[in-house]
């Protein structure tokens, strides 16, 4: 038969294998969707044209292939149909859509954003002289405004404002935050905010003599998580409504004339039985006119865990005021700026963060020395001394420490002895430290930052910082240090990044410094560096970032000043005596991005800068330069985006 032989039953997979390539390529033309329905069609077609075929029934081979190249052409052109039915229907859809969404005019005096979730609502911000009357809101896209926020700029009482009359905010239906600020009015309607079902967000920020709230305001509230009346001069809250407000999360009441923590959450009920804010986690009553704490003023607030209440004007807690399982789950507390001397003998114990500074304790509280969880404590500005050394904090997880502007005369090691691998930030300035030992912090391992500014310290010797392998920032400024050891910062050559030993009577430049390889920010200012020394530093590996040398007592720049200094970004020479500047002084500084040679005596300033393709500030201001030679500035310098000479 040549050429041509019958179908035979094993022959049967080969086409059906050739049946499945064709079905591939038509697969990449269309969707996942319609290649599914595609393949379930041809498989029945298949199975259908199968069974007309008995493996005993002759048939030549060509038929039978055109035969299948007929089923595809269908599928194809049945497949193209349904895509461009699907595409005609999508253009429908988004048409509908589109037509759906409203199309807003941003209000004059307004910038509106889109928002990213719900594209038809709008984010609003105003600036506006005043609220002067609902006018304002006559073309406003008020079923579109998801978040309003509005800027007073004149300071003017205005009675007739949109905030004394009931409804003025009615059909704001999506708005979910609302945000006033530096508005300046006396009245707040108990129903201003009526008609606001979403409103979750509420901030009045500046009214400055709004002195109390309607008896119901809070009724029309119910659904608010966030509520800010801050600098608005309230000096009372109503006795009645607040309770309403139970999905209440965060209240910052801050800077108004407040005198009790209460705020009229009582009810007229028996005292048992009080009205409670159980999902009120952050309570902000910071400066204000609050001085006592009485033993039930913390009952309302059963889930608190921040209660601010800086720059008050306190002078006791009561005993009883942490008693009874109040405020179990208390994190942060702040009583800082205020007049408090003790605390009570017992504090809630998840206590994480302590604010006491500024204040007038002169002995540490046992409520203090008892929390074993404490984490960070600040006790500056305070009348501690030396007698703090007696007691030891049982926290072995403190990590930061702030004594500062106490009167110490030496570092409270025993006091610290149960926190020595975990503290990482040691703040002592201002206080009347005169001398370091070596060893003393030794087992201070995990010490990031140590500041003993402001102290009395005049030299620091060999293995002051023995132990602190760790150290990244040290502050030694306003002392008065004239001699460094050599080796006294050889355990920090390897981790410390900033150092500050300005304002001292520093008058040589130490080795010590030199040997710090990681370096990245010096200040040496105010100091009394001789120039013929000041060489042999910049000879030293120690890449600066920024580099300060004001005011010393500098007259030249040599060629050979920064010799090795390839990693110096910033030089700060300002209030020198610098006169002249070497044409290669800064060849070996091709990273310099800012110069400051301000307040010097320089005349001229020669090819100095030739070779500074990465400068970007130049500060020559205050000097005796006539003129300025612009052929003198590298000629391929990228960008200059400052100069100053005046």
């Amino acid at each position: 038969m040549g050429n041509k032989r019958l179908l035979e039953n094993n022959d049967w997979p080969t086409l059906y294998y050739f049946n499945t390539n064709m079905s591939t390529k038509l697969e990449q033309q269309c969707n996942n969707n319609i290649v599914e329905e595609r393949a379930n069609n041809r498989n029945n077609l298949f199975k259908k044209f199968k069974s007309l075929f008995p493996p005993k029934l002759q048939k030549q081979n060509l038929i039978f292939i055109l035969f299948i190249y007929l089923i595809f052409l269908a599928q194809l052109i049945s497949c193209y149909s349904l895509t461009v039915n699907r595409r005609h229907l999508r253009r429908a859809i988004e048409y509908q859509q589109n037509s759906v969404i409203p199309r807003y005019q941003c209000p004059n005096g307004c910038r509106c954003v889109p928002d990213n979730k719900v594209n038809h609502l709008l984010s609003i911000t105003c600036h506006w002289p005043y609220l002067k009357n609902s006018r304002i809101f006559n073309n406003f896209p008020k079923n579109g405004t998801k978040s309003l926020n509005i800027f007073c700029e004149k300071e003017e009482y205005i009675e007739d404002n949109i905030l004394a009359i009931d409804g003025n905010f009615f059909g704001f239906n999506e708005l979910r935050e609302l945000k006033i600020n530096n508005c300046r009015f006396t009245q707040l309607s108990a129903g201003v905010f009526e008609g606001l079902p979403k409103l979750r967000s509420l901030s009045i920020i500046g009214a400055k003599s709004l002195q109390r709230l309607e008896e119901y305001f809070f009724l029309r509230l119910t659904k608010l998580e966030s509520l800010i009346l801050s600098d608005s001069g309230l000096r009372e809250f109503p006795l009645d409504g607040i309770c309403s407000l139970q999905k209440l999360q965060v209240l910052d009441l801050s800077k108004n004339l407040l005198t009790s923590v209460r705020l009229g959450v009582f009810l007229p009920r028996p005292v048992h039985h009080p009205c409670q804010l159980i999902n009120l986690i952050v309570l902000n009553i910071a400066e204000n006119s609050i001085q006592i704490i009485s033993e039930q003023d913390l009952l309302p607030f059963p889930a608190l865990r921040l209660l601010n209440l800086f720059n008050n004007k306190l002078i006791e807690i009561e005993s009883d005021a942490f008693q009874s399982g109040q405020v179990p789950q208390l994190q942060t507390l702040d009583l800082s700026s205020n007049q408090l001397n003790n605390l009570p003998k017992r504090l809630p114990e998840g206590l994480l963060h302590v604010d006491m500074s500024n204040n007038r304790f002169q002995l540490i509280p046992e409520s203090i020395v008892e929390l074993t969880g404490l984490v960070g404590l600040n006790l500056s500005g305070n009348n501690f001394n030396d007698e703090i050394d007696k007691i030891t904090l049982k926290s072995s997880k403190l990590e930061q420490l702030d004594i500062s502007w106490n009167k110490l005369h030496n570092l409270p090691i025993q006091f610290l002895s149960q926190s020595t691998n975990s503290l990482t930030t040691l703040k002592l300035s201002g206080n009347l430290i005169e001398k370091l030992y070596s060893n003393q912090m030794q087992n201070f391992t995990s010490l990031k930052e140590l500041d003993l500014s402001s102290n009395k310290l005049t030299s620091l010797n060999i293995r002051t910082f023995e132990g602190l392998d760790k150290l990244e920032r040290l502050l030694l400024f306003n002392n008065s240090i004239q001699n460094i050891h050599e080796e006294a910062f050889r355990e920090l050559k390897n981790s410390l990044e900033y150092l500050n030993i300005s304002h001292n009577l520093i008058t040589k430049l130490p080795a010590a410094i030199g040997r710090l390889s990681r370096v990245e920010t010096v200040d040496l200012s105010h100091n009394k560096i001789s120039w013929n020394l000041l060489q042999f530093y910049s000879k030293q590996n120690a890449p600066l970032n920024p580099s300060q040398f004001k005011p010393n007592l500098l007259t030249s720049i040599d060629n050979y000043v920064f010799d090795g200094c390839e990693s110096l970004l910033e030089i700060n020479l300002s209030s020198n005596r610098v006169q002249n500047i070497s044409p290669d002084a800064f060849n070996k500084c091709p990273k310099l991005r800012k110069i400051d040679l301000s307040k010097n005596l320089l005349f001229q300033l020669g090819t100095a800068l030739t070779g500074l393709k990465s400068l970007r500030i130049l500060n020559l201001s205050e000097n005796a330069l006539e003129e300025l030679d612009w052929s003198n500035f590298p000629n391929d310098l990228l960008e200059l985006q400052s100069i100053i000479t005046k």
